[in-house]
């Protein structure tokens, strides 16, 4: 009959290292969302913008895994298609109260998280309301 040799104390230490329970990515994978929001505008601001564009800044938290993509809406509208960037350029907004959302979608399109409801007031500058003249 052999007998093993008895690990030693660093053998015992390296092994126990090697067994503890690290995260690892398969169970990052199914760690669900926390939130998908909205920065900038923020919720209920009035932003200027006399041309009607600006850009929506947007976080998600924890960080999109891979294979999935932000949509951003305007008024229950889908913004362009949905892209990794959390960066959202918008044309051409009309003046007035709007609300914006932010939803994760999987490689089919299909839904996987949608965000609170952010609103904003765009403030443009009106031929209604024409700029006063210099005296003259």
């Amino acid at each position: 009959m052999h007998k093993q040799p008895t690990p030693g104390w660093a053998t015992c230490l390296l092994i126990a290292a090697l067994s503890i329970a690290a995260p690892c990515a398969a169970d990052a994978a199914n760690t669900p969302y926390a939130s998908a929001s909205i920065l900038s505008p923020a919720d209920g601001e009035g932003l200027r913008a006399n041309s009607g564009d600006f850009v929506v800044q947007a976080q998600v938290e924890p960080e999109l895994r891979q294979g999935h993509r932000l949509r951003l809406l305007l008024n229950g509208s889908a913004q362009g298609t949905a892209q990794a960037s959390s960066a959202f350029p918008l044309t051409g907004v009309e003046r007035g109260e709007h609300q914006l959302q932010l939803q994760i979608v999987d490689e089919d399109g299909s839904i996987v998280f949608e965000g609170e409801t952010s609103t904003f007031h765009l403030l443009r500058h009106s031929i209604l309301h024409p700029r006063p003249t210099a005296n003259r």
